[in-house]
């Protein structure tokens, strides 16, 4: 067995040696024994292939979840402001809150999964109260309505298309 594997090389029977990374898995056979050591180098090698394939899945869904974002995005946009219709608030300002809500609520479709977080109905509370706009409430309460009514079965809706 000496003189078939030394130190981070594989000598051939040809005694030309094929440099191998320190700390490599190789299986070899020297004669009627085998040698064989492992490292993080081939086990990166051999699942090479699967990483790939996963990263361009996982960009897909990431492609596939921002068209739906923006989808939502829009249709909150308008059944916020329709929502907002019945207020005494003037339509610059239903604008603005239309605009600081749908902002919001784009940034949270980004990450969505499938599940209501009450978070980003606090940001927009927030947002709109720092920006003195009236009727932060009305809106919340509008914001959070829409997407109770809307937002899962949307979700399903696009899940199912595949």
């Amino acid at each position: 067995m000496a003189g078939c594997v030394s130190a981070g090389s594989l000598v051939c029977a040809s005694s030309a040696a094929i440099a191998l990374p320190s700390r490599c898995a190789v299986k070899v056979q020297c004669g009627q024994q085998r040698v064989s050591f492992k490292s993080s180098f081939v086990h990166s090698l051999r699942h090479q292939h699967q990483r790939t394939s996963s990263h361009v899945a996982r960009q897909a869904a990431v492609a596939e979840l921002s068209d739906f974002a923006v989808q939502e995005s829009a249709k909150f946009r308008e059944g916020l402001l329709q929502q907002l219709e019945a207020n005494p608030i003037t339509a610059s300002e239903k604008a603005k809150i239309a605009d600081v809500c749908t902002k919001i609520f784009g940034d949270y479709m980004d990450q969505y999964e499938g599940s209501l977080s009450p978070s980003p109905f606090g940001e927009m509370k927030e947002a709109l109260e720092s920006e003195n706009l009236p009727g932060s409430n009305v809106a919340v309460c509008a914001a959070l309505g829409w997407s109770r009514g809307h937002l899962h079965r949307d979700w399903k809706m696009s899940k199912e298309k595949k």
